[in-house]
Order: structure tokens, then sequence, then C-alpha cells
């Protein structure tokens, strides 16, 4: 912290940020959640894929591993989401949490409109 008297807040904080043993960076393609028996906000993300099949089978020919006999197949059918990370907030931090991505979209639509050149079409979702 800055030097302060006594009696005064300080006029800067400084934070340091340290990643925990279970930091990683994941992919979201959506969001799930509700509130906690204490009322606490919680989300738990998840990423979209195709199941990979449980087992497969390959024909051999002539003593190589040849083409998967389809039919043979088994697993689960349908999409796959798989959670990966949960997360407890509090409303305050809901709301900041929303605040700050607020602002992020905007500056991502800012530079997604000046990076735009005149001409070209644009697909949206």
């Amino acid at each position: 912290m800055s030097n302060k008297s006594e009696g005064q807040l300080p006029s800067s904080v400084t934070l340091n940020y340290i990643k925990s043993n279970y930091f990683r960076v994941i992919h979201a393609d959506g969001a799930i959640g509700g509130f906690t028996p204490k009322g606490e906000m919680f989300v738990s993300l998840y990423s979209e894929r195709p199941p990979l099949p449980d087992v497969t089978v390959q024909a051999v020919e002539n003593g190589q591993l040849g083409p998967e006999i389809i039919e043979h197949r088994r697993g689960t059918e349908g999409i796959l989401r798989e959670v990966e990370v949960g997360v407890v907030m509090d409303v305050n931090v809901a709301k900041a949490l929303v605040a700050w991505l607020t602002e992020r979209i905007k500056v991502a639509d800012q530079m997604r409109l000046d990076s735009q050149v005149p001409g070209e079409s644009e697909v949206k979702k």
C-alpha cells in the first residue's frame, strides 16, 4: 500500500495475482447453475462436443490394422456437455462480473467494427 497519514485511507493498493495449483484455461460453450442453500449463486461452465466412442472394432487385413467396422461401434449418442468448472459467488460478485463482461463485450464489438474492411460481407449468429 502507499504511504498514508494516520486516519487516512491509502491512495492506491497493489494487488498481486498468483495461480492456484488447480488453475487452468478452459473453453466454455455455455453455463448452467442456480443457487446454493445459503442463497449464493452457483454456475458451472461446460464445453460441448460429440461423444467419443466407448468401443471401436477395426478389421485386420494382412496383419495390418484396417478400417473401422462402424456397425460394431458402441457409445453414447447425442451431444456431450462436459462440465469443466463450478463457481460459487455472492450477488455483489455476480453483478461485478456482469458489468465486467458487458464492458469486455463492448470493447470486442468495437474491435470487430474497427477491423472490418468495406465491401466484406458479414455472417451473424
